[in-house]
């Protein structure tokens, strides 16, 4: 099977991914999960540079994700926007986790209740179509947000998912509590933008 096959079919990215094709999890680990972990433009390599966290280590748990409870993660996708952008919550929500297991002990980091309340969003949404829904487009305009400005968006998640101080995100980023204030106001307004655009 050649690789540009289920680079372009998703339905067929998922259906190879589900059988445990080696092809395709390689696919997903190197071409998708890793250059996300090294972008520049984010702060998820310098966060786990900074608390000695091999950055390969996001890609061990983005595959127990997405494999675990015989593939609930897979099954639930629905096509609305491309696979590989509806991974990026999934790749944060793997930081995440992995983050919270290196910095249980210190309080001014990623709390355990903190974390989990984020990836409880995504879990117990399976339950409520209504919110389901709600999950789903939000999901969808944060993946628009991610490819027009990924270090927004990952402000807006350290802000509002996280609900982490302007202080703390700073000190995590490398800029002060003025300028985080700043992108998370703006990624605010671009993600209204895309509400309004989708009501249209």
């Amino acid at each position: 099977m050649e690789t540009q096959d289920f680079r372009s079919d998703d339905r067929l990215l998922i259906s190879l991914l589900m059988n445990y094709d080696e092809a395709a999890w390689n696919y997903i680990i190197t071409d998708v999960v890793k250059p996300v972990s090294l972008s520049e433009r984010l702060p998820i390599r310098r966060m786990f540079q900074r608390y000695g966290i091999p950055i390969d280590s996001i890609g061990g748990e983005v595959f127990d994700i997405l494999q675990k409870n015989e593939f609930a993660v897979l099954r639930s996708f629905r096509y609305d926007c491309k696979f590989t952008s509806f991974l990026f919550w999934h790749i944060r929500d793997a930081a995440n986790r992995i983050l919270r297991k290196y910095c249980k002990k210190n309080e001014d980091m990623l709390s355990d209740t903190q974390v989990e309340n984020t990836l409880k969003m995504s879990k117990d949404s399976s339950s409520d179509l209504t919110l389901q829904d709600e999950v789903a487009m939000r999901n969808q305009m944060l993946a628009k947000l991610w490819q027009k400005n990924p270090a927004q968006a990952f402000v807006l998640l350290l802000r509002q998912d996280l609900e982490l101080s302007s202080k703390t995100v700073g000190i995590l980023l490398d800029k002060t509590p003025g300028n985080i204030d700043k992108m998370n106001q703006r990624a605010k307004e671009q993600m209204y933008e895309y509400l309004k655009e989708n009501e249209e």
